[in-house]
């Protein structure tokens, strides 16, 4: 997979814009992408529930994570004639984590809101500071979960019914896991017909505390 990327990645280079070879090209990034994503959810599961998940941390910048899944998932966005938009936070927000663990939870979450909000819809990510905590959201115009639903979607290789066709049921999983590693806490507030707001939260401590 990473030969398939790298190799694409030159010739994305190597072509002129825009040019027919560069639209043929998109998409096996594209796809290459996503498949990493997936191979970093499933060996991230593992590790954390054999407990051989350690923590990087380091100083994360709330507003920088979120700009930058927010440019990542844009031209996804773009192509479902989807509003993505990005409330940063009101003021500098940083904290001990490990970033790149955080960026797969937010993508994870992102990437759910775009693949269930229907053509036109509106997908928004935003953070906030708030009682010691960062707290990090993304909110969707799509279908909505089920009340009964809402906790055992964080389970493994749990999905409704009518998405198991999309994956295998092991990002929110993984999700629940990472933001459990850095004692932060995750959940879903949701209503059948009127969207999801899915959100985590991690405490403010220093880098080194």
């Amino acid at each position: 997979l990473t030969s398939i990327q790298g190799y694409a990645q030159m010739m994305a280079k190597i072509l002129p814009v825009p040019s027919e070879g560069e639209k043929l090209l998109q998409p096996i990034l594209r796809s290459a992408q996503r498949l990493n994503g997936m191979i970093a959810d499933i060996l991230n599961t593992i590790k954390l529930e054999r407990g051989e998940m350690r923590l990087r941390c380091e100083a994360v910048d709330a507003g920088t994570l979120c700009a930058g899944v927010f440019e990542v998932h844009g031209p996804l966005a773009e192509r479902k004639k989807i509003n993505l938009s990005l409330l940063p936070p009101p003021v500098k927000t940083e904290f001990a984590g490990d970033a790149a663990l955080l960026d797969r939870v937010l993508s994870n979450l992102v990437g759910n809101a775009l693949k269930f909000t229907p053509l036109g819809g509106n997908v928004s990510i935003s953070c906030r500071a708030a009682d010691g905590e960062a707290v990090f959201s993304v909110e969707d115009t799509g279908p909505g979960i089920p009340k009964e639903r809402q906790t055992e979607i964080f389970e493994k290789y749990t999905q409704l019914e009518e998405h198991k066709y999309m994956g295998f049921g092991l990002g929110l999983a993984m999700c629940k896991m990472a933001v459990g590693l850095h004692k932060g806490r995750i959940g879903v507030e949701s209503e059948e017909g009127k969207g999801s707001r899915f959100f985590f939260a991690v405490p403010l401590k220093r880098a080194g505390a």
